[in-house]
């Protein structure tokens, strides 16, 4: 009987279609004004209460939500070793083309 609990953050409140939550992020004035940028996803939004895996509040974060196909996206780019889908010094991004 080794079940596995739900992760409260896969049904967040602030879910919207389409959108899966990604993390709880104390943020910085930067990433205010553009999530995506913080995190390399063109589809970053920013909520407003965060919460822990069980529910409850966490106080100083806010979580982050990308749409479900991004994130997959550059999933199997990284998967592959795609070189666009490379680390970034502010998170998981674009590497620049030359």
């Amino acid at each position: 009987m080794n079940e596995k609990k739900p992760n409260f953050n896969e049904r967040h409140p602030e879910l919207q279609a389409g959108e899966m939550w990604l993390a709880n992020d104390v943020g910085s004035a930067n990433y205010e004004r553009n999530p995506h940028f913080e995190y390399g996803y063109e589809t970053a939004r920013l909520g407003e209460v965060a919460y822990h895996r069980d529910g409850r509040r966490l106080e100083g974060y806010r979580p982050v939500f990308v749409q479900f196909w991004e994130h997959q996206m550059k999933a199997a780019m990284l998967a592959q070793g795609t070189a666009r889908a490379r680390r970034t010094p502010s998170g998981l991004g674009t590497a620049p083309s030359n």
